[in-house]
Parts: structure tokens; sequence; C-alpha cells
């Protein structure tokens, strides 16, 4: 299965006005046979094209926090060497400042970190890596000092291709991975794989014969018997050939996985779901972003959980706003929530780019925070996950670079309730 862009440069450029045409890129090839596998028609990679804002190539692409308290973050990310290979990085903040971490991978490793989850000063980051032998799962383990190998989360036996979305964490030694594994037959099923501290215990689960695929991208668990997590799916037919990507959402009640269409805005032509944040089995917040049926914009939502129906809450974005996205929701209440993403092509003319972004909710609306800081004419910017400890202390971890280049270097930023201090790491 192929992995989706959820984060990173490359939806940083779908954000800014770099989409060719996102709902070109999902609209898969005529009917195949049954057992051939539908995974080449879900790429939102492939939807970038000449980003006006840096690329999908850069030296770092995806980025995730998450913070046990206001002195302990983990932020992890990735690198592109100079060979072109991917390389997992995770950075650790301690209140005042940020410390590069070295993650201990084979040596000649290529990867990625897909999430995190802490609590307190424990953390436990999952990801991919490939080496010449083959491609492999690994955990992190942060106790906030060193970061070390746990066992890697299992495979389903015989199948193809395994990708991990997201873990969350109801205490340091319980937490929750969810994934989705390509079988032999081409087809797709969910995995859910939880820790006890010690060891894994992994299960999996059909989807509904509508769904081809899901890809998760967001996670969050109120227990270990209770989570919701989003993503992209793609819904339809093999038989018929008709094939139609949308937003996922998707339930686990410590046994099985449901999984339902988000609700979303009406009349795009690429919608997915980025971020899922709960703070009780009823009370929920996701974020995404979607495409115009031209692919000539995108835009940011979000859907908010409360009680036992979604819905789709709208954004007030600035009038001048061309293109926007989020890719990242933390909520400690039900009246507070803080999404972030990026608000791109804003004053084009003036050779202003992306700007990193923040929202907050106060439990009926969402409202677009006006203090994030620029990053400079040239320059474009990203939050690609927030964590919030409190309603008014949340950090931030993203990109930023020159507009149009092809390097990066990570951005955090730190929230006290009333403005945004940025940091760049080096």
């Amino acid at each position: 299965m192929r992995k989706i862009a959820l984060t990173g440069l490359a939806a940083l450029a779908m954000m800014v006005g770099g989409v060719a045409h996102a709902s070109a890129a999902v609209n898969p090839a005529p009917a195949r046979p049954a057992a051939a596998s539908a995974t080449a028609a879900v790429s939102a990679t492939a939807a970038v094209s000449a980003p006006s804002a840096t690329t999908a190539n850069t030296s770092v692409s995806g980025s995730r926090v998450s913070c046990g308290s206001a002195k302990s973050c983990l932020v992890v990310s990735q690198n592109t060497d100079s060979a072109g290979n991917s390389v997992p990085v995770a950075s650790d903040w301690n209140g005042t400042g940020w410390k590069m971490l070295a993650v201990p991978l084979p040596r000649g490793a290529s990867g990625a970190l897909n999430g995190v989850s802490c609590k307190q000063a424990s953390c436990l980051a999952i990801g991919n890596y490939s080496t010449k032998t083959g491609n492999y799962l690994f955990a992190l383990r942060w106790n906030g000092k060193t970061l070390t190998r746990v066992a890697a989360p299992p495979k389903p036996a015989g199948a193809s291709d395994t990708t991990l979305g997201d873990v969350s964490c109801v205490t340091a030694s319980s937490c929750v991975v969810i994934g989705s594994a390509t079988t032999a037959a081409g087809t797709t099923r969910a995995v859910v794989d939880t820790w006890n501290g010690v060891k894994w215990t992994m299960r999996t689960a059909a989807l509904p014969a509508s769904v081809l695929e899901a890809e998760f991208a967001g996670l969050s668990c109120v227990s270990a018997s209770h989570c919701v997590a989003g993503g992209l799916g793609l819904w339809g037919s093999l038989a018929s050939g008709s094939f139609i990507p949308g937003p996922l959402l998707a339930s686990w009640n410590g046994s099985t996985v449901t999984t339902a269409k988000a609700p979303a805005p009406k009349g795009a032509g690429f919608q997915m779901i980025t971020d899922v944040s709960c703070v009780a089995a009823t009370s929920c917040a996701a974020t995404g972003f979607g495409g115009s049926a031209s692919g000539s914009t995108t835009y940011g939502f979000t859907d908010v959980l409360a009680g036992k129906a979604w819905k789709t809450t709208a954004v007030a974005w600035p009038r001048e706003s061309a293109s926007t996205g989020l890719l990242g929701v933390s909520c400690t209440s039900t009246r507070s929530c803080v999404a972030v993403g990026a608000d791109g092509m804003a004053a084009s003319s003036t050779g202003d780019t992306g700007n990193a972004a923040a929202l907050s909710y106060n439990g009926t609306t969402w409202t677009v925070q006006k203090n994030v800081p620029g990053p400079g004419r040239g320059n474009a910017s990203m939050f690609g996950g927030v964590s919030c400890v409190t309603a008014t202390y949340c950090v931030a971890s993203g990109l930023t670079g020159k507009a149009g280049g092809n390097a990066a270097v990570p951005l955090t930023g730190v929230w006290n309730g009333k403005s945004w201090k940025l940091f760049r790491l080096p």
C-alpha cells in the first residue's frame, strides 16, 4: 500500500496552491480483476505538481508532536539525505528549548516516523524503515532522557504491505496503534496493535465491502477500548470499476473496527481527515483538508462529535486566503481545542507565501488566530501537528523553508493562550 502524504511539505504544497488536480490523483483506472489491488488509486502525493511553496522532495517532510507535560514534548519527522533517502528524526522540548535526538536504526536504513504519543515523560513513537533485506515496522520509547528501540508492532501473516497510521497512549503502559495491511489477494484490512508496556497484541478487522482501502492518519483514545481514527478511504466496487475517495472515520471498541464516511463540505473533488482528538467517548474534534472539483484550490475543514453524531463545522478563513488546510488538532475539553495547518497564498502579489496557521475552538465556533508569526517574504511555513497540555499551553510542530526551494528545516511553535512563539530547529 502506498503511504498517503498527510503531513509535511507535500501537504503544504497542496494547501498553498500547488495542487494540479487532487481529484485526478485518486481517480483509478478502469475496472480491475477482483484479486487486484486498488492501492495505486490512492495517492495524495501524486497530486503535487509545481508547488508554489516548498516542494515535496525537501530535506524534511512530515511532522507530529505529543506533550506529556509543559516541559516534556517529543516531535517526530523525517529528513531526506543527500542520496534522496528518507531518514527518521526526533527532537525533545524541555520547556525552554529543543534538542535533536538520534534515532536508533540500522546503518543505511531509510524510513519515517508516523506518529507519537506521550504520557508524562514517557513517549511511544511508531514508524517504518527499509534496508536491502526488506521493509520493517519499528517502535521507539522515550523516557525523557533516552530514545530506545522496543519490540516492533507485529505484521499480519501473509500481508504484502503494512502501513502504520498513528499511535495513542492512555497510560505509559497502555497504547493503541492503528494501521492497514494489504493481503496477498489485494484486499485491505484494518490493523490494530495494542501495547502493554512489554509486548504487542495484534488484531485485524475486515473493512466493509464498500471500503476498498483505508489509510489512517490520526488516532485518539480515551481508553484502551474506545478510540477514534481518521484518514482517507476508497469507496466503491472493484466489479463495477467505480471508486470514490473520501474522508474516513473509524472507531475501535477493544475488539472490532467500525468505519464510516466522515461529514465534510459539499462540492469538493478530494477530501480527507488528517487528525483526531477526543476528550470523551462522545466528544471529539477532527481536522481535514479538501480540494475543489477543479483542483485549483484547497481548504481546511473541521468535524466535531457531540454526542452520537459528527457534524462539519465551517471555518471562517480570512477572505484573502486562496488555499488553506488543517493537519492537526488537540482538545483539552469539550470547549477548548486548537487546530493547526497552513493559510496559503494570502498575498501572492506582494511575494508572501504559505503561512503556518492555528484555530481556536470554544465549543461552538472555530476562530482563526491572527497572531501566528509569518515566515517572512519569500518563505513558506506550516504546522503539521499540535499537542495541548492545557487550554493556554500548546506546542505545534511543522516546517519552514524558501518558497519554491527544495530544502526546509523543522519549525515549532509554543502557544501561551494569547500568542505564538516560533522556534527553528537546526
